[in-house]
């Protein structure tokens, strides 16, 4: 029996499930005579880990860097063959075997190729959808569509090392319905799960909250099938979380708001887009292949600022934006409106309402990323460092008090100096943490002040890169 070991590498795997992991894991267990474990690279030695016949790994573009550092370490330790999954291997699989020796294979596929690997019943260059290394060289095979594992499998939720049982993760849909130049999803598609999987798997769990992990939840086609699912299962009542994009929320405003009052959806993940129309020409948000106009950004804001006022559970806008490096005019447009966003949710409302700062990361292999490319690191390094996330705003700080001193400075404060000296040093960390410039960056703005100036202020942030920012800026 082979044993496999599956690896996820996010730093928040204690708060989160492994999900598409459990689902390839599952389907592994099913096709092969194996035994899979499925964890966290932070929990794993990876000098202790020669018993394994198989390690794949999934992979993050913002985790990429630890991806190579672990595989090196399992290099030097053990000869076990490594494989890399995921959206960024998916996007560059050349580039990922050309900057990490240590990787042997990458899967651009859905996974199911790695149970014929695991079993050795087919030479190398007959299975699509891998990259290997074969004498010194560097060999891609043919691509062919496959069948998501989600469409036709019931995952063990045994081998999911998320043991908390307020909440349970599960799929409704593969893919996404939206066409983002940035995205790995648009080369996929959007299948839409089978209602009678979904209801087997559902029967099988006895959930507090179900948590939808898919790119697109709520669409057209899958309001009659969830009604459908949840009316045959008796789930109503089950607190649900999904995202919800925010053009399809403008566009069927009632119909979505009947939906998740019905169904009981009590957390909502929204992305906003850049507020200006050269930014979204620059992030490449397409929808159905048309980049949305102004009209459809104010038609988006308008939907939004009505769920915040209406929707009573818990909602979190993730502001999507250029680099700031790109173009100024943007940075300054994005802030402001999210600023005006905070403002209507009350800090002192029992709703919970937040606001995540995420600046453009594109996928590799995206047209768009090629174009970022030169903005983010002028020395055009290709090195795997150039994948660390460098501007998150609010992404793991989903707490009230962080909330609250977001509104206290809004209506308060003028002076970036007072606004900083007044935060206690915890929330300075979580401030400026992971190299976060985009922060003190907008304030700079709106309080007029060089950001170089400010940045001066902040323990832990890096100077010299702060006057390079800022000049670049002053170049748009």
């Amino acid at each position: 029996m082979n044993k496999i070991l599956l690896l996820n590498p996010s730093e928040y795997y204690e708060n989160y499930s492994s999900l598409a992991l459990v689902y390839l894991g599952t389907y592994l267990m099913d096709q092969v005579d194996c035994e899979v474990e499925i964890e966290s690279i932070w929990k794993k030695d990876p000098e202790n880990l020669h018993s394994y016949d198989l390690i794949g790994i999934t992979s993050y573009t913002p985790e990429i860097p630890y991806v190579k550092e672990f595989a090196e370490k399992v290099k030097e330790a053990c000869d076990v063959p490594i494989i890399l999954g995921g959206a960024h291997a998916s996007g560059d699989p050349i580039s990922c075997l050309n900057e990490s020796p240590s990787i042997d294979f990458v899967n651009e596929g859905y996974g199911r190729e790695i149970a014929t690997i695991a079993e050795e019943k087919e030479e190398l260059h007959d299975i699509p959808n891998i990259t290997y290394r074969k004498n010194g060289e560097i060999r891609r095979n043919k691509t062919e569509r496959t069948e998501p594992i989600v469409q036709d499998t019931t995952p063990y939720r045994k081998i999911d090392p998320y043991k908390k049982k307020d909440r349970v993760y599960l799929l409704s849909s593969v893919g996404c319905s939206n066409f983002c130049d940035y995205c790995a999803c648009v080369k996929d598609g959007y299948h839409l799960r089978k209602k009678e999987s979904l209801i087997e798997e559902m029967n099988e769990l006895n959930p507090e909250s179900l948590v939808f992990c898919d790119d697109s939840h709520i669409t057209k086609s899958s309001i009659k099938m969830l009604d459908y699912v949840y009316e045959t299962c008796d789930a109503r009542e089950i607190r649900k979380e999904c995202l919800l994009d925010p053009f399809f929320l403008s566009t069927n405003y009632n119909e979505v708001s009947d939906f998740i009052q019905r169904n009981n959806y009590r957390d909502l993940f929204i992305g906003v887009e850049s507020s200006t129309y050269s930014g979204r020409k620059k992030i490449g948000r397409r929808y159905h292949g048309r980049i949305r106009d102004e009209d459809s950004h104010r038609r988006e804001i308008d939907g939004i600022k009505r769920t915040i006022k209406e929707f009573e559970g818990s909602l979190t806008l993730s502001y999507i934006t250029p680099h700031p490096t790109i173009e100024k005019r943007e940075l300054i447009s994005d802030f402001t409106e999210m600023f005006e966003l905070l403002k209507i949710s009350h800090a002192d409302d029992e709703r919970r309402r937040f606001i995540n700062w995420d600046v453009l990361i594109p996928f590799p292999g995206t047209s768009v990323r090629e174009r970022y490319y030169d903005h983010i690191r002028p020395d055009k390094r290709s090195d795997w460092e150039s994948y660390r996330p460098t501007y998150p705003f609010l992404w793991k700080y989903k707490s009230d008090y962080v909330n609250l001193w977001m509104h206290r400075f809004t209506r308060s404060y003028r002076n970036a100096e007072i606004f900083m000296q007044d935060l206690n040093e915890d929330e300075r960390v979580r401030l400026v943490g992971n190299h976060n410039y985009t922060i003190p960056l907008g304030l700079s703005i709106l309080l007029k002040k060089e950001f170089s100036e400010l940045a001066k202020k902040i323990p832990s942030l890096d100077h010299r890169y702060c006057k390079k920012i800022e000049q670049r800026l002053n170049q748009c």
